[in-house]
């Protein structure tokens, strides 16, 4: 029996006749712990690796690397088959399977397009928020309508440089994106929810006066808070794939949404005695 204990095919350690089918279950262990750091098969001895690959099937590697897209998990799970013919006949076949990944991956794809095209669309959204935010202050001018102009100002800033920083990643420097997208996902959602909390209390406090205008700045700030709970994750896992990432998230995501309804709430209590009170 010749080879690495740790990259043998289980036919190989069985000294059954072996064919390039047990080079490709090597190449998905070494591929496996590349991604992942760890041995698909680990084990604290050699011993106990030969072990597990003959008795257990390995971990899947999206439990390990959720951020790693499912058609290359799917590969490199096709590669550690412990039958032979249920993994790729030939290298031939598995350099078609990782070509046909990349090109679904290309920076140029179609969800990822809009993907880039939903983050520019929030950005003009809070943009728009702001602009109505100045007239409410004009229609309206009191101390709490030009603090919410400056918050709303503020977040907008806010909100447009990070999306904004994104699309720059995404394009310029992709193998950092998925890092940032995780590192800024809570701060812009924190920040699209207190948005569109600020800015439906602002058009609260000119109902009374300029209906129509009112209804659009409610209209735009549950526009913004939906699109932060159900389209930007929708996005996402369309030009990522990343849904075990995003699945899990959903949860936090509300979380979040149910932490900010009582500030949304007290603040529109606040806003509505305001209205009685100048009425």
């Amino acid at each position: 029996m010749l080879g690495t204990p740790a990259c043998m095919a289980p036919e190989q350690i069985n000294g059954s006749v072996v064919d390039v089918r047990a080079d490709v279950f090597a190449f998905g262990i070494v591929v496996y712990e590349y991604a992942c750091g760890v041995h698909p098969f680990d084990g604290s001895t050699p011993l106990a690796i030969v072990a597990r690959v003959l008795e257990s099937d390995a971990r899947p590697i999206a439990n390990r690397c959720p951020d790693l897209s499912p058609g290359l998990a799917e590969v490199i799970g096709r590669c550690l088959r412990k039958s032979p013919a249920e993994r790729y006949p030939s290298a031939s076949e598995l350099a078609a399977a990782l070509d046909a990944i990349s090109a679904m991956a290309s920076p140029g794809s179609d969800h990822t397009t809009w993907w880039s095209v939903h983050q520019i669309a929030v950005s003009l959204l809070y943009l728009a928020g702001a602009v109505l935010a100045w007239q409410v202050r004009d229609w309206n001018e009191t101390p709490v309508t030009v603090s919410l102009f400056l918050a709303l100002g503020a977040g907008c800033t806010i909100g447009c440089v990070l999306r904004g920083h994104l699309v720059f990643t995404s394009r310029i420097n992709r193998a950092h994106l998925t890092a940032e997208r995780r590192r800024t996902r809570r701060a812009t959602l924190t920040l699209d929810l207190l948005f569109a909390a600020v800015l439906f209390v602002d058009a609260i406090l000119v109902s009374h006066l300029k209906a129509l205008p009112a209804v659009f700045a409610i209209s735009l700030a549950l526009g913004i808070a939906l699109a932060a709970l159900v389209l930007e994750p929708a996005t996402t896992t369309a030009a990522f794939g990343d849904e075990r990432m995003t699945s899990q998230s959903v949860d936090f995501r509300f979380q979040i949404g149910l932490q900010i309804a009582p500030l949304a709430t007290s603040l529109s209590i606040f806003a509505q005695s305001v209205n009685q009170s100048t009425i």
